[in-house]
């Protein structure tokens, strides 16, 4: 709340991700980056009205002014009305609607 960046020394690895909610956020609802990896994210987890995605998976980006790496073998199971783009590497996806990157690149 007072502006501080905070961060982690490690990713997050191996977490399991279950029964949350994410709705009407400004941006994704379930933003998976900074080289995140081996994680589940579940089919119990439910996400509606976010402006871009309800999930993404990032790639390498510089979108908060530093490089955060991209997000890599994580598998997501994903409700069959929610949003999904996977830019990250080797992560497997099952379900939801996913995101062309032809059409909307990764950044």
């Amino acid at each position: 709340p007072n502006g501080t960046f905070v961060g982690a020394e490690f990713s997050a690895t191996g977490w399991t991700v279950t029964n949350n909610q994410a709705k009407n956020n400004f941006d994704t609802g379930y933003l998976v980056i900074d080289g995140a990896n081996n994680n589940y994210m579940g089919v119990s987890n439910t996400a509606s009205g976010n402006a871009h995605y309800d999930i993404e998976l990032t790639a390498d980006t510089y979108r908060f002014g530093f490089l955060t790496p991209a997000a890599f073998e994580n598998e997501v199971f994903a409700r069959p009305n929610m949003t999904v783009k996977d830019c990250g590497n080797d992560n497997e996806v099952h379900g939801g609607i996913l995101v062309d990157t032809n059409l909307d690149p990764c950044f």
